[in-house]
């Protein structure tokens, strides 16, 4: 650690902690995640022994993995890693603003688009290299000014291999995770990253987890999400390209959902405008044109000549 001063602790880890430290030869600060090789190596927590899913060797293959040029923006970047004194060390970037989980919710349609945006492509980039997340969520997101980057691979697993461990928080674990049975963890980062949106916009997950002993989960898996926001009053906080994406993220069948390159694909996603023009624009203009149905109707049922004369003047202006 001859290289770094440690300024304080951030937080505590499963394996040890992370401090806020400066580099000495650049005087630039950096995150350090230490943690004990001996209770990493068994899987054991330092406060009690729990067994623990977070597999080190895989977190450093995948930082080492996503550091190659070229880095992706959105995605923490490890500077340095060594052993030293019985600890593996991760240096990070410093991201000041902490995790997402801990700002403003639910957030303006225009910045939770921005957010998701930039978070999805940083996945869908992780996925390209090889492997999927399986712990996405508010708290993996920290955030470097108003950019936000996504960070702690420590469940990470290679894309394209079936897995039968249920991992991450349980807000945000896809329903086939409960099974027990091999699935494919792509999906399950897209099914992640859904409810993460949905979080962003709304404030509040839709159910405590993602199998039939919660009522609300079975009532999203037979009438989609869209029911239970219009239930909830919520539905005028989701701009209506981000309920068609959430209708498509959150389907209970994998071999039904969306993919991550159709989710990167989609509207939402692609179109900046799209994705943050304010749902309730789009009421106001509906409500108008059955204003004006009504409006005709009324004209031709009760002043016969006015509704004539209106429509002959529409139909010159079309001509014109």
């Amino acid at each position: 650690m001859e290289a770094y001063s440690v300024d304080k602790v951030l937080a505590k880890a499963l394996y040890g902690d992370v401090v806020l430290a400066t580099e000495v030869r650049s005087d630039r600060r950096v995150a350090i995640k230490r943690m004990q090789l001996l209770a990493a190596t068994r899987r054991l927590s330092l406060d009690g022994g729990v067994p623990i899913a977070e597999d080190i060797l895989m977190e450093k293959t995948v930082n080492d993995a996503l550091s190659v040029a070229p880095r992706h923006k959105n995605i923490m970047a490890m500077l340095d890693s060594f052993e030293e004194d019985g600890y593996m060390h991760f240096v990070f970037e410093y991201c000041a603003q902490g995790e997402l989980f801990t700002h403003p919710l639910p957030s303006p349609a225009p910045l939770a688009a921005s957010y998701f945006r930039q978070i999805a492509d940083a996945i869908g980039f992780m996925h390209a290299r090889g492997f999927a997340h399986r712990d996405v969520s508010l708290e993996n997101v920290l955030m470097d000014g108003h950019v936000p980057k996504v960070c702690d691979f420590g469940l990470a697993t290679h894309v394209h291999t079936p897995i039968a461990q249920a991992v991450g928080k349980t807000f945000y674990m896809a329903p086939e995770m409960y099974a027990r049975k091999p699935y494919d963890p792509s999906g399950a980062d897209v099914w992640a990253l859904g409810i993460l949106l949905l979080i962003l916009l709304t404030g509040a997950p839709p159910f405590a987890r993602a199998n039939d002993t919660d009522k609300v989960f079975a009532y999203v898996k037979s009438h989609g999400i869209t029911t239970v926001l219009r239930a909830w009053k919520l539905v005028h906080l989701v701009p209506a390209p981000a309920l068609d994406l959430l209708e498509r993220m959150l389907v209970a069948d994998p071999s039904m959902r969306i993919t991550m390159d159709q989710v990167l694909a989609h509207p939402f996603v692609k179109d900046p405008k799209a994705s943050t023009r304010p749902r309730k624009r789009v009421v106001l203009r509906r409500w108008l044109s059955v204003l004006r149905r009504r409006m005709a109707e009324f004209l031709k049922n009760v002043f016969p000549s006015v509704h004539a004369n209106t429509t002959l003047a529409a139909s010159r202006r079309t001509a014109l």
